[in-house]
């Protein structure tokens, strides 16, 4: 979290932080039900965390964050940025460092995790399916559908 945030310094190690992790989610349109006493309603999924959290020490605690972050989320690109590259590049490496220093690294020790799906699961198959079948046509609910499907 950026240093210059207040965020950080309201956190307290007795005091549970709320973490939101959304999934896909979608609008519902009544028109998708074809009855008159249907309404407009939202299907998604959501996983929400409580946790203690830990404000980290600056210096090497902040840099290990960051290099695992930073290896961890490039893991996940095609063509992926190496920190183990600036070694070779001072300039490189030294900008780096002097960006952590204006990061606040924490940890959080979970307390609970409450997951909680919308997906008119409690529609009638028939009903169901015009639900689903609708998102499905539309690529921005597409995922939504995959989710219903699943879930099913």
């Amino acid at each position: 979290m950026a240093r210059a945030s207040s965020q950080w310094q309201t956190f307290h190690p007795a005091r549970p932080v709320l973490l939101i992790f959304t999934g896909a989610h979608a609008y519902i349109s009544p028109a998708l039900y074809r009855r008159e006493s249907a309404v407009p309603t939202w299907n998604y999924s959501a996983v929400y965390v409580t946790a203690l959290p830990q404000v980290l020490p600056a210096g090497e605690a902040t840099m290990q964050v960051l290099t695992q972050t930073v290896q961890a989320v490039e893991a996940l690109r095609g063509t992926r940025w190496d920190t183990a590259a600036l070694g070779g590049m001072s300039a490189s490496l030294e900008r780096f460092h002097h960006i952590a220093g204006d990061i606040v690294a924490f940890s959080l020790q979970v307390a609970t995790v409450q997951a909680v799906f919308k997906l008119s699961q409690d529609l009638p198959d028939q009903l169901w399916k015009r639900v689903h079948d609708g998102l499905a046509a539309d690529p921005k609910s597409a995922q939504v559908a995959r989710d219903m499907a699943q879930f099913r």
